[in-house]
């Protein structure tokens, strides 16, 4: 393409040869001044994702601590904790839980929850003492 345009410049007498190769080396620097600031503008992107993947990690890493944690306090007091998932009502998570759904008034009592029917995605529920 650009002897084409070349060609075409030489031949409508436009430019002569040493402004051409000005203006030829004054575009090729703003071409790489371009791919130099996509590239810098990508590297960026790439390095914030990398940081928000590496976040992501640690907060697993601790989602996965907290939950040892949780299973020892429960093994240590004997108790069985759930943790609500979207979705969830206490009628399914007695009968899930505990093999009957008529158990719900227990989960809701040891909790001591005034509105049973209020319950959210990550809170977490006494089960049984």
């Amino acid at each position: 393409m650009r002897h084409f345009i070349i060609c075409l410049m030489f031949l409508f007498g436009c430019v002569s040869q040493s402004n051409f190769d000005i203006k030829v080396n004054e575009l090729e620097t703003q071409l790489n001044a371009v791919k130099q600031y996509n590239i810098a503008q990508i590297d960026t992107l790439y390095g914030e994702v990398e940081l928000n993947s590496f976040l992501i990690e640690a907060i697993y890493g601790q989602l996965i601590e907290l939950k040892a944690e949780l299973v020892a306090i429960q093994i240590k007091n004997n108790q069985v904790f759930y943790v609500v998932k979207r979705g969830d009502c206490l009628w399914y998570i007695a009968e899930n839980e505990l093999g009957d759904p008529f158990k719900w008034v227990q989960i809701a009592d040891l909790n001591e929850l005034e509105d049973p029917d209020l319950i959210f995605p990550n809170q977490i529920l006494k089960i049984k003492e």
